[in-house]
């Protein structure tokens, strides 16, 4: 669990359970895998058929605080404030005034505060904290027991004010995973014959009316963001067409570790998302993606990643008007460094760029002497 996450596109992480089993070359190091060996009982085994580990029912509790402390505060000129009190100004019986006292924790450590009239505070928009679920796991392994899916789905659900980004290794299993969560709603709500596991719903009818909603495509979760790890062109062309066939309100890419070179306009972008009637010069556009995150692999035994892999990516999105965020170099860097000591354990060499081994705080994460930050533009929605 992290709040304020030290992953650079979240503010928090929650594993609702750990373990799981690797399924392909980005497992390869899973630095999971490696935290679990110290605490196999708290963190989970990996393989099949080892036990998951659920969490604490503390650790459930975390994201309804974050949803309450998002509810309870507003964006103001680009900063998050929240509300500390409401103040209503009497004049004899009746009222003149209500505002609201409002507080902004600087990195200073000072906080400023001020008041604003009640209303305007209202008419501000909320800010939408980003959930990684689960950086331990993954949300549709199908070692999982149902009924812990159905806890987080119920989780998610509650926490409108949450924006959950979900990425996972196997979207083949949505359908199958989703509907049998479904099935159990339906069971308790309809008071049908029980074939799954019984659960307690908070409740049953209202969890089922969105979950029905979600996977017939009548209505997309708002909170909702499915991602899948893409890190070479065999990947990319496995389980990007099965994350187009999800509804969902921003589907995302993770390349990372990227381990090769990655073609988003390959054969996989079905050229029946091309509209009828109209001329296109070139490859069709990267419809129903709406956000791509590229870095190199970290930590003992990392793989290099060649610098044009992730300039093609960032190409590509540029092209598409895909929003493309960089998240670092990994344990290699190329080009030139800043003085200072090198550790130059290992080293690696591409056919035309040399590659040293520096560590992932010393390679840093810009991209052409930039860093990409990119997010998602919630206003159109997904697709």
């Amino acid at each position: 669990m992290a709040e304020n996450s030290k992953i650079e596109w979240c503010d928090h992480t929650f594993n609702p359970w750990r373990g799981c089993t690797k399924v392909s070359p980005g497992c390869a190091h899973c630095y999971a895998e490696t935290l679990s060996r110290r605490n196999p009982a708290v963190l989970g085994e990996w393989g099949k058929g080892k036990p998951r580990v659920l969490a604490s029912n503390d650790m459930w509790r975390q994201p309804l605080k974050w949803a309450v402390a998002a509810q309870n505060s507003r964006v103001l000129n680009g900063a998050i404030w929240r509300a500390e009190a409401n103040v209503t100004t009497w004049d004899n019986r009746d009222i003149v005034e209500r505002t609201v006292l409002i507080k902004l924790a600087t990195s200073s450590r000072r906080e400023l505060t001020r008041e604003l009239p009640l209303s305007e505070w209202e008419a501000l928009p909320c800010p939408r904290p980003r959930v990684f679920c689960a950086s331990l796991a993954d949300w549709l392994d199908d070692e999982v027991p149902i009924e812990w899916l159905a806890r987080l789905l119920e989780l998610i659900f509650s926490t409108p004010h949450l924006d959950w980004l979900l990425l996972t290794k196997r979207p083949q299993n949505w359908a199958g995973r989703i509907l049998e969560v479904e099935k159990m709603a339906r069971q308790s709500y309809c008071g049908e014959p029980r074939t799954t596991p019984d659960f307690d719903w908070k409740d049953a009818g209202a969890f089922y009316e969105w979950i029905t909603d979600w996977t017939t495509g009548n209505y997309i979760p708002a909170n909702v963001w499915i991602g899948t790890s893409v890190e070479d062109q065999a990947r990319a062309d496995e389980r990007i067409p099965r994350l187009l066939s999800i509804p969902a309100k921003v589907r995302f890419l993770s390349c990372e570790p990227l381990l090769g070179p990655v073609d988003l306009h390959s054969p996989h972008i079905k050229v029946t998302t091309w509209r009828v009637g109209e001329y296109f010069d070139g490859p069709p556009p990267l419809n129903g993606i709406h956000w791509v995150i590229v870095g190199g692999e970290s930590g003992p035994g990392a793989r290099p990643m060649h610098p044009d892999w992730a300039r093609s990516l960032r190409d590509q999105c540029e092209a598409a008007s895909v929003p493309f965020f960089f998240k670092q170099w990994g344990e290699w860097s190329s080009g030139n460094l800043a003085d200072g000591p090198v550790f130059l354990g290992e080293s690696g060499e591409f056919e035309d760029s040399p590659r040293r081994r520096v560590g992932k705080k010393r390679a840093g994460r810009l991209l052409e002497g930039r860093e990409w930050n990119e997010f998602p533009n919630l206003e159109g929605g997904g697709r």
